[in-house]
Formats: structure tokens, sequence, C-alpha cells
């Protein structure tokens, strides 16, 4: 904390603290009598009633001072309140004395620091988290023009991880990740900065470059990092780190498109088996785009499709409902993955926009299919943790819904752990309310989430989907077809329904059946298909007649 402050009484009851500005000018700082604040008044602290009138001005400009509530006396609820709220202290004006405000002004301080270390760090092991990582790689693209010296992002995917879960509890696997970030952040001296995307994904930013070359000498530190064992409590714990990056400037992109880059090199190295994979964006044709302008023209365009992958009924292998999955033709550069442009859209507030449309469009489609004779299906829209962190989208997913012009009953909102936890409050209340309306709600990637039992609980979930990894592992590893029972089990008892994901196997089907797995969907029975392929399989599995073709 400065020594000298520069503080702005912003209040509505001057004389009540009439003693205030003597005593704070006796600490050497100079004191503003305010009556609004905006980013101008470059002032170190604001103290203020925390009144309706000066609230708006503290939600507006929290980031411009530390805030001190002014309080006449200590009431428990109000003060909790104030510093859920966020403010950074509470002043109370019957205990004024030089000592009291040293003492406010330290704590604000420091709870102003915290705050905005929770806010960019993550909680369990202590790195960075999305957003302030992404916030680095900002600022290294921003150095890069006056440094010249290329920077690394990569993404480091512990395999198989779910078994330490499984075997050790999560406890002891957070302890586990715990021991990851560390070691992480000492390769190199320190040279890495490190973040954790979530789960047991984490990113690394390697700057001062010298070329390619340098960063795969980097990257194979990373890896061999890896083939020292973990110990924790007496146990050796081996991981397996498949690791994906990309060099700037050499790969070009905002923050966002770098990590999205990152994390696909990651994944094509998982597919094909390889530990290391350094992704080069100028073999892909649209490397050139403004990804978040392209997204922009091509909705006006209408460049997106909606592709739907059934969903059977076990028992009778009928088509009950479908997901719908976004595709994206470009007109220039061809089919470009959902991976390419999803998480710029997340990330450029493009995803809002893109969600109206794909709730606009399932609402057409299903509207037609209904016309042409196939009815009774649910419809499942994802949601993405962006869409749920908007407060206007939020206030007026209910009305939309309102305004659905086919049955309610048929619609359903998928949302991942992730999404459930990216506002809980504001989640909850709208779930509700959305709930209350006859929307579905599902839980995807059942299994993988820390604390999912808990969710499925607290939010008005109906459906759970259980993760793909452990449907397709049950024929190899006993643990997982135990983890599906136990999840079958978990939801049949809290009266859910249950879907099997990623179902590739007649062995696989036939196993979630027996457990009583009400529904399933993955390429045994089809992957998303286009509209008219999707009308087509369901008319036909389902045995009706269509009435009506899509061309008329």
């Amino acid at each position: 904390m400065q020594e000298k402050l520069h503080i702005g009484l912003f209040l509505s009851e001057s004389d009540f603290v009439a003693d205030l500005p003597t005593l704070l000018e006796s600490q050497g700082h100079r004191v503003s009598k305010i009556n609004y604040f905006n980013d101008t008044d470059n002032i170190d602290v604001v103290m203020f009633y925390a009144d309706e009138s000066h609230l708006d001005s503290f939600l507006l400009n929290q980031n411009e001072a530390v805030w001190v509530a002014l309080e006449p006396q200590f009431l428990e609820p109000r003060f909790s309140a104030l510093l859920e709220l966020g403010i950074h202290d509470v002043l109370l004006l019957d205990e004024l004395s030089y000592k009291a405000v040293s003492q406010v002004l330290l704590r604000a301080f420091h709870r102003r620091e915290v705050i905005q270390r929770m806010s960019t760090h993550d909680s369990l092991t202590g790195c960075y988290n999305a957003e302030g990582f992404t916030a680095r790689v900002e600022q290294a693209i921003k150095d890069m023009s006056s440094t010249g010296r290329p920077f690394g992002v990569c993404s480091v995917d512990l395999a198989d991880f779910q078994k330490v879960n499984e075997i050790h509890g999560y406890g002891f696997a957070n302890q586990v990740l715990c021991m990851v970030a560390q070691r992480l952040a000492l390769i190199m001296g320190g040279r890495f900065c490190v973040g954790r995307l979530g789960g047991d994904e984490f990113l690394l930013l390697v700057e001062s470059l010298s070329d390619k070359e340098e960063l795969s000498q980097a990257l194979d530190m990373v890896r061999s990092s890896f083939t020292h064992r973990f110990e924790l409590f007496g146990k050796r714990i081996d991981v397996v780190a498949f690791i994906g990056a990309v060099l700037y400037p050499e790969t070009i992109g905002s923050a966002e498109e770098l990590i999205a880059q990152a994390h696909e090199a990651m994944k094509t190295g998982k597919r094909y088996k390889q530990q290391v994979f350094l992704y080069d964006r100028t073999a892909t044709p649209w490397f050139q785009m403004d990804m978040s302008a392209e997204i922009r023209r091509a909705l006006r365009e209408n460049e997106f499709q909606l592709h739907y992958q059934p969903r059977v009924d076990l028992i009778t292998n009928k088509v009950v409902g479908m997901e719908a999955l976004i595709r994206w033709d470009h007109p220039r550069y061809g089919s470009i993955p959902p991976s390419d442009f999803i998480y710029v859209a997340e990330n450029s507030g493009m995803i809002l926009p893109l969600g109206n449309w794909i709730l606009s469009q399932a609402e057409r489609d299903i509207l037609l299919m209904e016309r042409m004779g196939l009815t009774g299906l649910n419809i499942a829209i994802n949601l993405s943790f962006k869409q749920l962190q908007d407060p206007t989208f939020c206030e007026n997913l209910p009305k939309r819904i309102r305004a659905w012009k086919s049955s309610r009953s048929q619609l359903e909102f998928e949302l991942t752990e992730t999404a459930v936890l990216s506002n809980p409050e504001l989640v909850k209340k709208t779930l509700t309310e959305i709930n209350n309306l006859g929307v579905k709600i599902s839980l995807d990637d059942f299994g993988t989430g820390y604390s999912a039992l808990v969710h499925v609980q607290e939010f008005p979930i109906s459906i759970v989907k259980i993760d793909k990894s452990f449907v397709q592992r049950m024929n190899l590893d006993r643990s997982a077809k135990t983890i599906v029972e136990s999840i079958v089990s978990f939801a049949h008892r809290l009266k859910l329904e249950v879907v099997g994901e990623g179902i590739e196997q007649l062995e696989q089907l036939e196993q979630l059946r027996e457990m009583g797995c009400e529904q399933g969907q993955g390429y045994y029975f089809a992957k998303a298909l286009p509209l008219p392929a999707f009308v087509d399989y369901a008319s036909k599995s389902n045995r009706i007649k269509i009435v009506r073709s899509l061309s008329e």
C-alpha cells in the first residue's frame, strides 16, 4: 500500500463523517469530496455509503480503485453481504481512530489483491486459470512487436488421469495435479508460464524463443519430466502427458485462437499416439482468416448448418430424439471443424448470436419434421459456459422458450459441469425458470467432473449423459464398467433418465441395456447427419411414412 493515498469521499450525508477528512489528512492522505466517480478521477481509494445511489458507480468502476464502505455500526448480515458483493472492506464510523483507518486501508488493499488473483488464478493449483493465461498470451503478442522474439503456446493433457481418481480418490488426484503444476513451473528454471484449462489439461507459455527448434527442445523437456514418477503418501504414480504446441508468429492468431490450436495439436498428437505434436496452422487453408469476423459474415450469409445425431431407445431401438450439432461449410475453405471456430466464438462474444441462430434453426427444423410426420422427438441443444455467464442471455432465454413454437417438453438443453460452475447462482436461477416451463436439462460428459454428483442434486437436472470415455472402455476395463453401473444406479435412485454416449459396438449396447440405461447415441447407430439424412434414418428406424419431402 502507498504511504500517501488520494482518497475520495463519495457521500450523501457529509455531516455524519465530519471528522473523517481531518483524520485522513492527518495521516498524510489527500482527500477529495466527489459527487460522481469515473475512471478519470485518479483516486486510489473511494470511501462511500453503500446505498442504492452509490452502488451503480461501484459496480461500473470497481476495478479503478479500492472501495471502502462506511457503516455507522456493525451488522453481520450487511457486513458479509458487502464483502460478498466485492467491496474491499468496511470502515465503522462509531470506531473512528487513526489505527482503525490504517488497518482498514491495509486490509482493503490486501483483499483487493486476493480478489484480483482469484479472478485470474486456479484455486486448486495456484497457476493461471483460462482467463489469466489468455491475458498473458495477449501480453506476449504485444511484447512480440518490440522484442521480435517468438513464443510458444502449449497444451498438456494427462492421459487416462481419470484412473487416478478411480483408484485413489479425488483428494489424492487433486494433490497429484498440484504436483504436476509445480513440476511444470520448475522446468527450464521457471521460464514457463503455467495455466490450468480445467480438469487434467494444463497450458504453458514459453517466451523469448529463438526458433521452432528451441520450442521443440522445450517440449521434449516437458515430455521427459513425466518419465519421473510422482510420489505421494508413499505411493508412486505414473503419469503420461500428451503435449501440443504452436509457435507465434509462425502460427498467427489471437490469444484465444492460439490456445485453441495448441489444444487441437494436443488432440491430434493423442489421435496418432505422438506425445509431442507441434501444430503448424499454415498447413490449414483458413489460417489467415479473421475467424471472429468470418463467423459474423457466415451468420449473415447463412453458411452454418445443424446436423443431428440420433438418440435411440435401447429397448425398442427406435429414435426418440437427437442432439443438434453445428457445422460450417465455408465457401472458400470447405468444411471447418467446430474445434477451430467454437473456441473463438466463445472468447470473442460471437457465441451469443451463434447460439441464438442454433436455437432458431433447431426450432425451424423440428417444426418441419413434425409437418412431415416425424413427431414426438426430443431435441437437445448445447449451452456453453460463456452463454451462461452472460446475464442478458440468461434473462432472455426464458422469454425465448415461451415463444418456442413446438412442444417445450421436447426441448432439452445440455450443459457440462464447467457451464454449471460458470456462475452457479445465475445458472441455477435460469435453469429453474426454464425447467418450470417444461424444458428438460441434461448434464453432459457425466462422470468426468469432480463434483458432478453434487450438481445433479443442486440443479434441476433430469437427464445424465454418461461420458463416452467410460462407455468405450467397459469391455477392456472393469473399473470403467463399475463406474457406469454406479452412475446408472445413482441416476435411477434420483429418478433421472440416463443416456450412454459414444456407443460404437454391439457389446457396449448390450451391457448398457442390461444395466437399465434407457437411451444411447454413438456411431453404432449413426454419426451426426444433415437434416434430410436424419429424417430418412429416423423414419426407417421408427417405421414412419413421411408425408412430405423436405423440398416441398
